[in-house]
């Protein structure tokens, strides 16, 4: 018996919630969505965060839900910790996101 703590998908897929925390524990903060179909040239889903108040040399974890049409969310997946080694860092999420689709 499995006992799931969220929601279900139970419609078709609508989009990505992308989070952010301090740690890969959380708490986690909604930062941004991409919807199903909304990628890069490269066809690849890409976020970039831009956000001023995250230095350099700081880690943050970043995290994927996938939300359906009735807006049921998954639980978050392919947590992943990235460093700030650049200004505005880029961050692609081709690889967070491919066992999302």
């Amino acid at each position: 018996v499995e006992d799931f703590t969220n929601d279900r998908l139970i419609g078709e897929l609508s989009k990505f919630n992308i989070y952010r925390s301090n740690s890969k524990s959380g708490p986690w903060e909604l930062i941004n969505s991409l919807n199903v179909g909304e990628v890069n040239d490269d066809n690849l889903y890409e976020f970039i965060d831009e956000d001023e108040s995250f230095k350099l040399g700081e880690t943050k974890s970043y995290a994927v839900a996938s939300v359906d049409e009735h807006g049921n969310e998954s639980g978050l997946t392919n947590i992943t910790a990235h460093k700030k080694n650049v200004k505005n860092m880029g961050w692609k999420l081709n690889r967070l996101l491919s066992d999302c689709s």
